[in-house]
């Protein structure tokens, strides 16, 4: 069903996404429902189906990214270990998604383990192209260069002569 259009999702088997499914709660919210925000328990993965969802992280709610095409994810900070959310998530129209509990899901990866490493192996690809993006947002920004060890953002030194 709304499954298969996920990229997070592709290549798992039948018996697998029907499992997803059988765990997934359906959701339909309004405009400005706020799914969760940020600093609450990281307990739930985000499926859109259908609307558009904006995620703003900070006291000012800055738009960091906003998740509008079916099968995108996104609350997935308790898949990678964060036990809080690092961001709120408002939905900005009539939104209908898929809620997936993480200990319900983990408990599907302890059974199935050649999905979980699709399922991670996906996720990672996600997470590296929105990092690539922000990369490219802050470059388009400022005359700044990454320090790839230290994670800090710096002034580049670039002189003619």
């Amino acid at each position: 069903m709304y499954m298969k259009q996920s990229d997070l999702l592709k290549g798992l088997g039948k018996d697998f996404l029907k499992q997803v499914m059988e765990v997934a709660e359906k959701q339909r919210h309004s405009k400005g429902h706020l799914l969760f925000k940020e600093g609450d328990r990281a307990d739930h993965l985000y499926i859109l189906l259908k609307g558009r969802v904006k995620i703003t992280i900070g006291e000012t709610s800055h738009k960091v990214y906003s998740v509008d095409h079916p099968g995108e994810v996104f609350g997935w900070s308790c898949l990678v270990g964060r036990e809080r959310y690092s961001g709120s998530a408002e939905c900005r129209e009539s939104t209908t998604l898929l809620r997936i509990g993480i200990e319900k899901l983990e408990a599907l990866f302890e059974k199935n383990q050649r999905s979980e490493a699709i399922f991670f192996r996906h996720l990672a690809y996600g997470l590296g192209a929105r990092l690539i993006q922000s990369y490219r947002m802050i470059s388009d920004k400022a005359d700044l260069s990454l320090s790839y060890g230290t994670g800090q953002v710096q002034e580049s030194t670039v002189t003619v002569s």
